[in-house]
């Protein structure tokens, strides 16, 4: 079973992915922020963390570099509503898998994302 890490920090979004994506068959752990994130990655590493970028405390992007410093592999998918051509390019170059629009994708349209960077 994968696990799944979601960073958002919207909670009535965060428990609909949670939920969604448990129904689907993945563990999920929902934090709101980069810091939680972090602890959570030290403590039981994701298969792949789904990340938005505009949080409450810093930008998504800060998590992936913060990550990559550690020297650790674990794929990121962004799913954001913020659809900057700058924040997009720099995203692909930390080495996000996708950069999703929120906007564009159901729950079941982001199952079948993540299933396809799971495999």
């Amino acid at each position: 079973m994968s696990r799944l890490l979601i960073v958002e920090d919207e909670p009535l979004l965060a428990e609909m992915y949670k939920d969604s994506f448990k129904e689907a068959g993945f563990q999920v752990v929902s934090v709101p922020n980069i810091e939680n994130a972090l602890k959570e990655i030290e403590t039981r590493s994701p298969d792949l963390i789904i990340l938005d970028i505009l949080l409450l405390d810093e930008n998504g992007l800060s998590l992936i570099e913060k990550i990559k410093e550690q020297k650790r592999n674990i794929p990121f998918l962004v799913l954001s509503n913020y659809d900057d051509p700058e924040t997009i390019e720099k995203a692909f170059k930390l080495g996000t898998k996708d950069y999703l629009l929120k906007t564009d994708f159901t729950p079941l349209g982001l199952i079948r994302e993540i299933k396809r960077y799971l495999e």
